[in-house]
C-alpha cells in the first residue's frame, strides 16, 4: 500500500485514509501499517482506523502484536461504521489539516450527528 500512498499524499492528493482493520483492530501486518500511519501523518494525512466488526471498537491493547498501532499516528475511529468514519474524516478536514486536531476531535459531535432527539 505504501508504494502508491506515500507518493499520492507527498503530490498532494490524499487527504486522508480510512483502514477497515480486523475486530478489535489487529492487521496482519502491524508495524508496517504504523510505520506507514506515522509517515502520512508527517505530512499531516490522517489516517483512521475502524473495526471490521459490526458490534465493538477499537482496542490497541487487547494484542501484544496491536501495540505499534496504538503508539502510532494512526487514529482510533472507534466504533464508527467506515462510512461514518469517512465523513467524520471528512467533516474534521473541512476545519482543520492538523493532525493532532483531527485525533482529539474525533468523535466529537461536529454537526448534531449522534444527538437523540424525541419525535413527537
Amino acid at each position: 500500500m505504501s508504494q502508491w500512498l506515500l507518493p499520492a499524499a507527498a503530490a498532494g492528493n490524499v487527504d486522508g485514509v480510512v483502514i477497515d482493520l480486523f475486530g478489535g483492530g489487529s492487521a496482519p501486518s502491524a508495524h508496517a501499517l504504523a510505520t506507514l500511519a506515522n509517515e502520512l501523518g508527517e505530512q499531516q494525512v490522517p489516517v483512521l482506523a475502524v473495526s471490521a466488526c459490526p458490534d465493538g471498537a477499537i482496542d490497541w491493547q487487547r494484542y501484544e502484536a496491536t501495540a505499534p498501532l496504538g503508539t502510532s499516528l494512526l487514529i482510533d475511529g472507534g466504533a464508527l461504521t467506515p462510512e461514518c468514519a469517512v465523513i467524520e474524516l471528512m467533516g474534521l478536514l473541512q476545519q482543520t489539516r492538523n493532525i493532532h486536531t483531527i485525533r482529539a476531535q474525533m468523535g466529537e459531535s461536529i454537526a448534531g450527528e449522534g444527538v437523540v432527539t424525541e419525535l413527537t
